[in-house]
């Protein structure tokens, strides 16, 4: 069974240790990752701009902090802001660390996919959606990149090489 394993698998994960400052549970098939540390106002208009774009209406948003010290996460500002979730890495490693906290977390949740975008606002939160509507139609993995054609790098699992379960 497909959850069994699952359940066996994830006792060799390699996670750093992390803390859920807090969670409001799992609302959404998809949810949105987050990595910061420090991101000050970048984060904050990353925020305030899915708010406008009505991402939690898609997907849940969930925050993995690295160890900010800029009070840029203040639980008020996230609660506003539509985020579900905010977890705090406190074992060792940067960027790839919080990555493997968020993504354990979202799969331990149940989701059926993550979209992951950086909390420093260079990206843009419009596509989001474009992201999910791929996942919806059983792409697994799409990337975006200004150097394709199209923007977006979809790959679709060939299951004689790439079994799902």
């Amino acid at each position: 069974m497909k959850v069994d394993k699952m359940v066996d698998e994830r006792f060799s994960w390699e996670v750093p240790a992390y803390e859920e400052a807090f969670w409001q549970g799992r609302v959404k098939p998809w949810c949105v990752v987050i990595p910061v540390i420090n991101e000050g106002d970048r984060i904050r208009n990353l925020l305030e701009r899915m708010t406008h774009l009505n991402i939690s209406e898609i997907a849940d948003v969930i925050i993995v902090d690295g160890g900010s010290t800029d009070n840029s996460l203040a639980l008020e500002f996230l609660h506003n802001n539509n985020v579900r979730g905010l977890l705090i890495k406190r074992g060792p490693g940067k960027l790839s660390a919080q990555l493997r906290c968020a993504y354990a977390f979202a799969l331990d949740q149940g989701y059926d996919g993550i979209v992951t975008i950086d909390g420093n606002d260079k990206d843009d939160p419009e596509a989001i959606p474009r992201f999910i509507s791929e996942l919806e139609k059983g792409v697994d993995f799409v990337q975006a990149s200004r150097f394709l054609e199209g923007d977006l790098l979809k790959i679709r699992r060939n299951p004689e090489i790439w079994p799902s379960g």
